[in-house]
């Protein structure tokens, strides 16, 4: 089940919270990276199991990916209206969803 998650941080702290989750999809990718390199074909079975578990994993790096990149795209949209004087409360909330 995915659940969206939400929370506020000052507009400057955008970025580093956003770093914060790249480092953890980093160690995410490394576990799907070793969990690749232990494949083996000696049972056919559970070498298909798993290599179904690494691709939703890949999945789910690909929207952790995404939702990183819509945060920073809505970041930087919010400190462009800023900077020409717009009023950048009409903006969309930053969130992050999450399946944890």
């Amino acid at each position: 089940m995915k659940v969206n998650i939400s929370y506020a941080v000052e507009l400057e702290d955008v970025p580093a919270e956003v770093g914060k989750l790249l480092v953890n999809l980093a160690s995410y990718m490394a576990v799907l990276l070793n969990d690749t390199e232990e494949l083996g074909a000696a049972n056919p079975t559970q070498t298909v199991d798993s290599i179904s578990e690494i691709r939703q994993g890949l999945a789910t790096l690909d929207l952790r990916l995404a939702d990183c990149a819509n945060i920073l795209s809505g970041y930087m949209d919010v400190k462009t209206k800023i900077a020409s004087g717009q009023d950048p409360s009409v903006s969309q909330p930053l969130e992050v969803e999450s399946d944890e």
